[in-house]
């Protein structure tokens, strides 16, 4: 899939948001502990990247909090903002939102975020799989998004691979259904609009 931001000018000020997905945490014996983004947030990071280079955003929102707040994991906000940070986004450019638990609480906050900076013009950065709940939950709480959508992080053979039972095809099962329960529940909140 190709992201649908393309190189033409785009007036006002403009604002990235990020979604989160996930990190892994590694540990030593000494209780150390490095985070790092997982394959979802990862090719999210390098999207909103490639992004900031075509649009020269006023600002990128790495946004995402933790489920469970007693989780060791670090925010993915945090996680990719290093990731963005490493990849050449100036520290200054990133504004972190990791207070929130979903993509309903991460829409309501990045829209609050986004309405204190007074921009004109918004772009998400999510997965493919993710984007139409994403920009659901972005209408819900008053907002129009442009998608920008990251690169499937695995490489697919074919649509076996995919779909068939297999490591890949239960995985992007899992996804899928992940998705479309989450659209149906969002819709029943009102947590979504069409």
């Amino acid at each position: 899939h190709a992201a649908e931001v393309g190189t033409d000018p785009v007036a006002g000020r403009v604002a990235i948001v990020v979604m989160g997905s996930g990190s892994y945490l590694a540990r030593d014996w000494d209780g150390n502990t490095y985070s790092l983004p997982d394959f979802g947030a990862a090719s999210r990071v390098l999207e909103a990247l490639r992004v900031f280079r075509l649009v020269h955003p006023e600002v990128i929102i790495s946004s995402g909090g933790k489920i469970d707040p007693n989780d060791r994991h670090e925010a993915t906000a945090i996680v990719m903002r290093d990731a963005l940070i490493e990849l050449g986004v100036p520290r200054e450019r990133i504004v972190l939102q990791s207070s929130s638990r979903n993509t309903y609480e991460e829409a309501i906050a990045d829209t609050k975020l986004l309405q204190s900076l007074n921009v004109d013009h918004l772009i998400v950065v999510t997965s493919d799989f993710h984007m139409r709940r994403t920009l659901g939950a972005f209408r819900a709480a008053g907002l129009t998004a442009t998608p920008a959508i990251a690169r499937f992080p695995y490489e697919v053979d074919s649509w076996s691979s995919r779909w068939l039972p297999g490591d890949m095809g239960l995985a992007y099962t899992s996804l899928v259904a992940h998705e479309v329960l989450g659209i149906a529940y969002y819709a029943a909140r009102g947590w979504f609009r069409f």
